[in-house]
């Protein structure tokens, strides 16, 4: 209990300065890339790539529309510095402890802006008193490195006598739907390419072509797996400009169309809009 309760005190001091909502925001994007996904197929690779999805996320949001101000930037810096600092000190941390602490972190950072906004009688922006620098991000590779030779020696799980059979994903129907609802398969890695774009576009080049898996969510379709292009599939735009304004981890969805069946038998999405259509009948 003494060390629940020592690192509830660790978690409040570093909350101490995170009263704003652009802290609140990146504490968010970092939780969300935690999650995405454990259907990776292999849970235990997962746990060790997780947290540093996470970290990677963070350093490519800098200098992106994400945090293209100094508020943004100065509670950007101090989200990604804590996570690099946590990962340092315990590489060994475990991916569900880590997204504990981050939740802690959220809610006392809002309790901190709570008591920021009462205390100045305003609803406007925070003063920014910091420096809007980088200071995180450099440790990457060591990062990383601590983290495989920690996780490495863990015991790993004795496996059944009889391994379970492998999911099988719900094969497409002969007949492609006209449109179908579908969510991101990994929408952490949507928001990924969606800032690599953003990025791209800043400094004057053309968005790389990257694919991205949808998942069907209705009718016969449903649990089907499709494809989408981040520069061939029409509406990309307004989808990227969705991802790029709802923080969190909203399951929100969009509508698929223009579909065709590629020599591979993947399903490649010719068209994503954000409101159906047509009718959809579940």
């Amino acid at each position: 209990m003494s060390g629940m309760r020592e690192r509830m005190a660790r978690l409040e001091r570093d909350a101490t300065g995170m009263g704003t909502a652009n802290h609140g925001r990146f504490l968010s994007e970092a939780m969300q890339a935690l999650r995405d996904p454990a259907a990776v197929g292999d849970v235990d690779a997962d746990e060790i790539e997780a947290p540093l999805r996470a970290l990677r996320l963070l350093d490519a949001l800098w200098g992106s529309s994400y945090a293209d101000r100094p508020e943004p930037k100065v509670a950007l810096n101090e989200i990604g510095g804590w996570l690099e600092r946590r990962l340092l000190s315990t590489p060994g941390l475990k991916t569900a402890e880590l997204l504990v602490e981050l939740g802690w972190l959220k809610r006392l950072a809002r309790h901190h802006e709570a008591l920021r906004r009462e205390s100045t009688g305003s609803g406007g922006r925070a003063p920014v008193a910091r420096p809007a620098t980088k200071s995180f991000g450099a440790r990457m590779a060591e990062v990383e490195r601590r983290r495989r030779a920690a996780l490495a020696v863990a015991p790993r799980p004795v496996p059944s006598a009889v391994p379970a059979p492998a999911a099988k994903l719900p094969e497409a129907p002969a007949a492609l739907p006209d449109e179908v609802a579908v969510q991101f398969a990994e929408l952490g890695k949507a928001r990924e390419e969606r800032g690599r774009a953003a990025d791209r576009v800043k400094r004057g080049k053309e968005p790389k072509d990257a694919q991205l898996g949808l998942t069907a969510l209705e009718g016969v379709a449903r649990g089907m797996r499709l494809v989408c292009s981040t520069t061939r599939t029409a509406g990309m735009g307004e989808v990227f400009e969705r991802i790029r304004t709802t923080p969190g981890a909203q399951d929100w969805v969009c509508y698929a169309s223009g579909m065709e069946r590629r020599a591979d038998g993947v399903v490649f999405v010719g068209r994503l809009s954000l409101t159906p259509t047509r009718r959809h009948d579940a």
